[in-house]
């Protein structure tokens, strides 16, 4: 192994950044690194099945030497097939954790087409490993995943600044539109973070079904501008202040036809909403 890897790996480091990207996989050195330390038993288990993907994506269709795998070391062995079969994931390193179950290879392929079936509110890899960590198994996050297509199809409509650029004077509209669009994105980044941390909260996909319908029904009670977003993000992080067991009830929200006002079966979520209302965004 050459000396910086050598250095990395005393510092507790490994240059998985560097290994990923693989645009110096044609440097023989390069990848006897990447074999060395995937082998190398003071390794965590983790980082040495993100090696053995990373050392499969890099070596398919090339004649190099294969890993030595010994009874036991299943997960390895997956996290390499992965690799070779797949190349690099989205989201590797998340990839390699799923690997980690005895039916990881075919969890792995579905938490990704399920993630790229969201674009937008999907799984963050960070939040996926920390889902993880708290004991959740792949198997349910995959089913998160799917909760989440109920709030994906909103995500069009929460980036489309159109409507609120449609109310800005016609002489100012130019000048304008880039800065409405901007907002808007950070908006909805926002709101993700928000999703993220309900799935943390509750791991439930009921109360992710329920997020999908607080958002179209406060959508349907004003015209789209960021305004009516930022309202939105403030309701629901005000909603995280309540307890795991109430939060579902929270989301359940209806509008009053007659008065064209939101209700609410919790008097403390009108006041929020109401508070919201007057909220920068």
């Amino acid at each position: 192994m050459r000396k910086k890897a050598a250095n990395a790996e005393q510092q507790g480091q490994l240059d998985f950044d560097r290994w990923l990207v693989g645009d110096n996989f044609n440097d023989p050195a390069v990848i006897e690194d990447v074999f060395a330390a995937a082998h190398d038993g003071n390794v965590s288990l983790s980082d040495r099945a993100l090696l053995f993907l990373i050392y499969g994506a890099r070596i398919s269709g090339k004649c190099l030497k294969q890993p030595n795998f010994s009874d036991g070391q299943e997960w390895l062995r997956r996290a390499f097939y992965f690799g070779l079969k797949f190349g690099i994931p989205p989201q590797p390193r998340m990839i390699a954790r799923i690997l980690e179950c005895p039916d990881g290879l075919d969890l792995a392929v579905a938490y990704v087409r399920e993630c790229d079936a969201a674009p937008v509110f999907k799984i963050r890899e960070r939040l996926g490993i920390a889902l993880l960590d708290t004991g959740m198994d792949a198997s349910s996050l995959i089913s998160l995943c799917r909760a989440l297509h109920a709030i994906e199809p909103l995500s069009e409509r929460l980036l489309d600044a159109s409507e609120e650029i449609a109310l800005i004077l016609p002489h100012l509209q130019q000048a304008e539109e880039p800065r409405v669009i901007k907002l808007r994105k950070e908006q909805v980044e926002r709101l993700a973070e928000l999703i993220g941390k309900y799935m943390i909260r509750t791991r439930s996909t009921k109360v992710l079904i329920l997020l999908a319908g607080f958002i179209n029904t406060m959508l349907a009670t004003a015209p789209l501008t960021s305004h009516l977003v930022g309202t939105i993000e403030y309701a629901l992080a005000e909603f995280l202040e309540f307890d795991d067991s109430k939060l579902p009830e929270c989301l359940k929200i209806d509008i009053d036809q007659d008065r064209g006002k939101v209700t609410s079966g919790l008097p403390e979520v009108v006041e929020i909403l109401e508070r919201a209302k007057s909220a920068e965004p």
